[in-house]
């Protein structure tokens, strides 16, 4: 499993490891980089490559940071 941060060649940059998450467009796992999960769909995501290049019916959430995100899918009573 990969670290959760990684340097990128840009020492200014940080480029964040979505750990567990598959991209639905191109099966890369894990995501790295910024992450699209679909607004709609409970389980929909895509790299930052195939959210500019695959259609999807439905909006995007923009994720940088995996620890920042929460997924209002996973609300329980």
């Amino acid at each position: 499993e990969l670290d959760r941060t990684a340097p990128s060649t840009d020492r200014s940059k940080v480029v964040h490891v979505h750990n567990g998450i598959t991209c639905d467009g191109c099966e890369t796992k894990p995501v790295i980089g910024i992450r699209y999960k679909c607004y709609i769909c409970d389980d929909f995501d895509f790299c930052e490559n195939c959210e500019a290049t695959v259609e999807h019916e439905h909006p995007f959430v923009k994720i940088r940071d995996p620890e920042a995100y929460f997924n209002p899918h996973k609300l329980g009573p």
